[in-house]
């Protein structure tokens, strides 16, 4: 905000923590308009693939990640649960931190700082993450999916599992998956020229349980496929 309207910005960041506002003609508004580009969103075959491609990797748990929604996903939407939602997780302020930053006057804020920030509702409570069980698919499998009438094609080589977590572990997934990126894009792009691009991305997490995950990219032409 501007020096001025600092004030303002500190009671809005009160009630947008404290008094979120329900508006269903909003909502209701919002989810018409989604529903129009559904149509659209499904007659793009890379979304489409990723759609499928994330259904076959959960091996069609209920619990499965949703990438496109259908129509029967929104009208499952409750507002009254968003709303409860939000409350669990903003309406507690433990564990905050805020940080202010800019053309301020220390002494000027503090009684704002005691007004609006140290009077923000605090709760006794220890979240902690749930594994509800959902894994990916295991084993060495392969997804062909054919949609769309233009002279491309992408390929994903996914590679995942267990791993403990550490922090050194997490750089060293992260870094072989940027050596792996430099030797896709010198061998496979420059070399054998067989790809447009190339990339490979990794990471390993710790929550809701340990695991890696590396991902290469790989778009080509239809005949380098194989």
């Amino acid at each position: 905000s501007s020096v001025k309207d600092f004030s303002t910005m500190m009671e809005l960041s009160y009630l947008e923590l404290t008094s979120p506002r329900k508006d269903t003609g909003l909502v209701h508004a919002y989810l018409t308009k989604v529903k129009a580009h559904l149509a659209l969103i499904k007659k793009n075959p890379m979304n489409d693939f990723r759609d499928s491609l994330t259904k076959v990797l959960y091996h069609n748990d209920p619990r499965t990640p949703i990438v496109i929604p259908t129509e029967q996903d929104l009208n499952n939407i409750n507002v009254d649960r968003i709303l409860e939602i939000y409350k669990e997780q903003f309406g507690d302020a433990a564990g905050f931190h805020f940080f202010i930053v800019g053309n301020v006057d220390e002494n000027s804020i503090k009684p704002l700082i005691e007004k609006y920030l140290a009077s923000l509702p605090v709760k006794v409570t220890n979240p902690h993450y749930k594994d509800n069980g959902l894994r990916k698919i295991t084993g060495n499998k392969t997804f062909r999916f054919y949609k769309g009438a233009d002279q491309k094609s992408i390929i994903l080589d996914l590679y995942h599992g267990t791993l403990p977590y550490s922090e050194k572990s997490a750089l060293e997934v992260r870094m072989l998956a940027q050596i792996m990126t430099i030797q896709v894009l010198q061998v496979i792009r420059e070399k054998m020229q067989y790809i447009y691009s190339g990339q490979v991305s990794g990471s390993l997490e710790k929550l809701p349980y340990a695991h890696y995950t590396i991902v290469a990219q790989l778009p080509c032409g239809p005949e380098n496929v194989n």
